[in-house]
């Protein structure tokens, strides 16, 4: 059994600003939460917004499990008076463990600016041949 140190920990990191506006605020609070087997790096979130209007983030995770695995972030961002301005979900298969990867996340523009913003990890086994 493993355990994770830091779930629930809060980091702030300093984010640029989106064009046209205010993205984030000066430094964005990330938090972790779920029971996966992935570790979030609070230092490695970044957010922008594409051409197209869609927001992009990407998080850097560590996998904890003990094999490959699927791992799922749900993000849910809020501003600076804890409302909701916007969520994004990305995913992979087959993370090996003790990996590194980077998640991209992917959602709707937010509606606010982003002051801070909890990451939820969920985690299922791969599959495995047959």
């Amino acid at each position: 059994m493993l355990a994770l140190a830091g779930c629930g920990d809060t980091v702030k990191i300093p984010q640029a600003t989106g064009s046209g506006g205010a993205l984030t605020a000066a430094s964005v609070q990330i938090r972790q939460a779920g029971s996966g087997q992935g570790r979030i790096d609070p230092n490695n979130v970044t957010f922008q917004v594409d051409n197209s209007g869609s927001l992009i983030m990407h998080v850097n995770v560590t996998s904890t499990g003990g094999g490959a695995q699927t791992l799922t972030l749900t993000a849910t961002l809020y501003d600076s008076s804890s409302n909701i301005v916007g969520t994004a979900v990305g995913g992979k298969v087959n993370v090996p463990p003790g990996s590194v990867s980077t998640f991209e996340l992917t959602g709707q523009q937010p509606t606010g600016t982003i002051a801070s913003a909890t990451i939820e990890v969920s985690s299922e086994a791969a599959a495995t041949a047959p």
